[in-house]
């Protein structure tokens, strides 16, 4: 698998040695389990074509600088055509001698999309994207009125471009292009190149130019054939990659293009990802959402609580709260690879009045979570599951009172039919909201996080999964006198305007 790497200098493999597998925080027995796994999904190559913009179509054959370095592309239909699916448009060309690879990442690792209505098939869109959330910190959420978003759409071939580009973006699909095949363009969406074209590649594999269709041979060049070198992270290719090519790519006589060193062929697989594509993903991310996937959900914690938590790039919210409602926490902490470092509040829908630092990591799969420091607080493992059918309701306020202006610690009630139960130690002020339940559970419930300045609240808001909203922005509240709030500035689509306790 390949990576965006700075300025896209080496279109670089996504591979990690496996010397730097303890960033995972996982035993021994994990790691080669899924490790593992990753064999299961590789299918016979004769079911699997080579993912093509334009088939049984060649353009011009060319040169063009990318973001400094020479490309040998295909010029078709005024796109440039790299690697049999790699789309370049002329803008990008113009634009890239600046860009560099932190302005082509996603930022917190989220990908808002929209699907054409007249595209067939769409739930290979669906199931591709699933996949992607199910393996990597990824998160998709359709478009509302977002500038940078992917469009997938119908086409003649399947293609993509590498990257978060700016504006709409196309990932073009034909009717014969699978749900592997769109992973794998999400993929180069998302920034990673194709398998076979690490700089070590010849290590491994041997090219048969011979058979290789005419004038296609560009698409087989490596990174130091084309005069940089490539950043690996591996021991090895991995022909398990859902960016590989397969034996018989681009081929003119139905004899292999790219075959082991021994000279056998190879299965590739367009089934998943592989267990070195997620990993790979992960580092590449690193600094944009931590090495671990999308930590959002419920989780069940060993001191009984129940826990709601929304991950949103490096940023990591909760709330927790137990049945018996002798407390209930909200939290907000910082994402470091798998590490998290952050503060908890307990809030007035419990009866305890506590807050102090918490250290926690995360394993490889974000399925358990395990306190490393933080004495005062009692849960230190929670294990993600699925949510109960019915959540403990709202209650009466455990603390805080009503007529005191310097301090806003106390229950609320909102005009958008919320219950929010609001802590304030010295400038910093925190809550949890919720609203009025239906069937078990709130339609929607979030946590705020900020500070107090005068009479002006300048907080944070997020959804987290005890409801069904899942979205986020900023809020300004003015203190109008002891009882109530009211709301000056909100992003997010935030509901509630005044408050009153």
């Amino acid at each position: 698998m390949k990576k965006l790497s700075f300025i896209l200098k080496p279109l670089v493999s996504i591979i990690l040695l496996w010397s730097l597998l303890v960033f995972t925080n996982c035993d021994k027995e994990e790691f080669l389990e899924e490790e593992n796994l990753s064999d299961t999904i590789v299918t016979n190559e004769n079911n699997i074509e080579v993912e093509k913009a334009y088939p049984n179509t060649s353009g011009e054959v060319t040169e063009i600088i990318f973001e400094g370095q020479k490309l040998p592309v295909e010029k078709i239909d005024d796109h440039y055509v790299f690697e049999g699916d790699i789309i370049i448009s002329e803008e990008e060309l113009n634009a890239s001698k600046s860009t560099g690879r932190t302005s082509r990442l996603w930022p917190n690792c989220t990908i808002y999309y929209t699907i054409q209505n007249s595209l067939p098939n769409k739930q290979r869109v669906y199931d591709a994207i699933a996949h992607w959330e199910a393996n990597t910190n990824f998160q998709f959420i359709k478009r509302t009125n977002q500038v940078d978003y992917v469009y997938f759409r119908t086409g003649t071939g399947c293609s993509s471009r590498v990257g978060r580009i700016g504006g709409k973006q196309e990932i073009k699909l034909s009717n014969l292009c699978s749900t592997g095949n769109t992973i794998h363009e999400i993929g180069h969406a998302i920034g990673l190149w194709h398998e076979h074209s690490r700089k070590d590649r010849n290590a491994y594999v041997t090219i048969n130019y011979a058979n290789i269709e005419s004038e296609k041979d560009h698409n087989f060049k490596t990174y130091i054939e084309r005069g940089y070198d490539g950043d690996e992270y591996s021991p090895s290719l991995d022909f398990g990659s859902i960016m590989m090519y397969g034996s018989y790519a681009f081929s003119k006589n139905d004899r292999p293009t790219i075959t082991r060193k021994n000279g056998t062929t190879y299965s590739v697989q367009r089934t998943g990802l592989s267990f070195w594509d997620k990993i790979g993903v992960s580092r590449m991310y690193r600094d944009v959402c931590g090495t671990v996937p999308n930590m959002s959900g419920y989780y069940r914690a060993n001191d009984g609580g129940h826990y709601y938590i929304r991950h949103i790039g490096t940023d990591v919210y909760w709330f927790g709260e137990h049945a018996s409602g002798n407390w209930a926490n909200i939290f907000k902490g910082k994402l470091d690879g798998n590490k998290i470092t952050g503060q908890f509040y307990d809030v007035p829908k419990g009866r305890i009045q506590g807050s102090g630092t918490l250290k926690l990591t995360v394993n490889y799969n974000s399925t358990r979570i395990t306190k490393t420091e933080g004495a005062n607080f009692g849960g230190s493992v929670w294990n993600k599951t699925t949510r109960p059918a019915n959540l403990p309701p709202p209650r009466a306020a455990g603390f805080g009172g009503r007529n005191n202006i310097n301090n806003l610690t106390a229950r609320w009630i909102a005009n958008d039919g919320g219950r929010y139960y609001i802590r304030q130690i010295g400038n910093r002020v925190v809550w949890f909201g919720e609203r009025n339940f239906a069937s078990g559970r709130p339609g929607w419930a979030n946590v705020a996080y900020g500070s107090r300045f005068g009479n002006t609240l300048w907080l944070d808001w997020v959804d987290v999964p005890k409801g069904n909203a899942n979205s986020n922005g900023i809020l300004r509240i003015n203190v109008d006198h002891a009882n109530r709030l009211t709301r000056v500035h909100a992003t997010g689509g935030f509901g509630g305007s005044v408050w009153t306790r």
